[in-house]
């Protein structure tokens, strides 16, 4: 009568977890390792800084369902315009002798909304141009709202600024949460890896006793 094949290579929980102590310094050795790498990824980041400013465009209630009204275009319209190089250039002109052109502060700007909340990215390498055109932002970012995206012969949005400039940081959020996965997924790969060495230890030990 013929065993079964699958029972012969079946493995319990118990010798899974056997190989794992055996090989302990596997599972732990690849988390730190990525754990650290992101870790020196993470700070080697460039500088950030953010703005926060209410954007309340006359007439807007937010009425759920109704994208077409004007005033929530204005909304959805605020994120591409941080982007743009009309905002850049207001940025520029507040600049007090920059050696910066208007594509190298542009490169650095970003933005995202949620409801009436607008958040402007100001991301470079170089911290003192972080702080420098994340101020200018902040004092042209009205005018530059009503200028573009207002109509000449309408009411004036009203923007304001209710977080300014935050310190320039290479911290950002979510680094905690990466970090954690990192080590998760790390520790996972590295009992798999010791599972795998063992069982082809296991096969090349059974070997020999089943060659006598």
């Amino acid at each position: 009568m013929r065993a079964d094949p699958l029972a012969e290579h079946s493995v319990s929980m118990g010798q899974v977890m056997s190989v794992i102590r055996r090989r302990w310094w596997i599972v732990l050795l690849l988390p730190v390792i990525a754990v650290l790498t992101t870790y020196l990824l993470q700070q080697n980041e460039a500088y950030q800084s953010t703005i926060r400013a209410t954007v309340l465009i006359p007439g807007d209630t937010e009425t759920p369902g109704n994208s077409e009204r004007p005033e929530l275009m204005v909304l959805d319209d605020l994120p591409p315009f941080i982007r743009s190089h009309a905002f850049a250039s207001a940025i520029h002109s507040a600049m007090d002798a920059t050696s910066l052109t208007v594509d190298q502060v542009q490169s650095t700007l970003d933005g995202s909304r949620y409801s009436r909340v607008l958040t402007v990215y100001v991301t470079s390498e170089d911290r003192a141009q972080v702080e420098a055109i994340a101020a200018a932002a902040e004092s042209v970012l009205p005018d530059a709202v009503n200028d573009y995206l207002m109509p000449d012969d309408g009411a004036r949005a009203t923007v304001r600024v209710i977080d300014p400039p935050s310190i320039p940081t290479r911290d950002r959020d979510g680094h905690w949460l990466q970090l954690l996965i990192t080590a998760a997924l790390g520790v996972l790969i590295g009992s798999l890896i010791a599972i795998a060495i063992g069982s082809r230890d296991g096969v090349a030990d059974q070997a020999p006793a089943d060659a006598k």
